[in-house]
């Protein structure tokens, strides 16, 4: 069952050690495969959400078996984990009542998700976590939220039928999903254990592509004048 919330920074007392400077996430890299990148990840969850609330790994194991492209993870330089990002391809019916608020994110099963075989087909994209795993700074969400919603329109781009689904169980989630367009369909007070029901339908990317400003490009704005301070993260958390 998917129990990730979407896009969630961890308490600064939980960074794994690692405080990333400008350069080791300048040009963050992107995998799929690597049981302990994975594991990494799935304690950085739990350690966040609880173990009520954060999946199993062998659960996380089951999905990913399925198709490899749920979870990506974004590396430093070094290879270090500075972030993740879990996308689930849905099945149509399952995808429907996540939309009307009749289910929640954790009531979704392995059989509701889509193989790799239909990345291309795929109507529903439903995004169950953004989540930057080191030093809470600036350039490090910055850094893990662009490349998760570039990631996101690479693999899954925008075309006509295909819908875009989140589910803001954060005050990070309700803050960062309107930024990115996704409007709000279901409230709190009606959603299934009170977590609001968000979407973005391709044709409105495709729309405000022609017209409005592209949030991607906007945060890679903020993200490059981030990157032309000398100073490293921890003094721009100080200033």
């Amino acid at each position: 069952m998917v129990s990730l919330l979407f896009f969630s920074f961890l308490p600064k007392k939980y960074i794994f050690g690692l405080d990333p400077d400008i350069q080791d996430i300048a040009d963050l890299r992107v995998v799929h495969e690597g049981e302990a990148i994975a594991k990494k990840a799935n304690r950085c969850a739990r350690a966040h959400f609880g173990k009520t609330m954060g999946f199993p790994y062998d659960l996380y194991r089951r999905w990913r078996a399925k198709n490899k492209f749920i979870f990506t993870a974004f590396l430093s330089r070094s290879g270090e984990l500075i972030g993740f990002a879990d996308v689930f391809p849905l099945k149509r019916q399952a995808a429907e009542k996540v939309l009307s608020g009749d289910i929640s994110e954790d009531e979704i099963g392995i059989d509701d998700i889509l193989g790799e075989g239909h990345t291309d087909s795929c109507d529903h994209v439903y995004i169950a976590s953004v989540v930057c795993c080191v030093r809470s700074s600036s350039l490090a969400k910055t850094a893990v939220e662009v490349a998760a919603f570039q990631y996101i329109r690479d693999m899954y781009p925008p075309r006509p039928g295909r819908v875009y689904i989140a589910v803001g169980g954060t005050s990070d989630g309700r803050r960062v999903l309107p930024r990115w367009n996704f409007k709000k369909l279901v409230s709190e007070t009606l959603a299934k254990r009170g977590r609001a029901v968000y979407a973005l339908r391709s044709e409105e990317i495709m729309d405000g592509a022609r017209g409005s400003s592209d949030p991607t490009a906007i945060m890679r704005i903020r993200l490059l004048g981030l990157q032309n301070q000398s100073a490293p993260i921890r003094r721009l958390e100080e200033a």
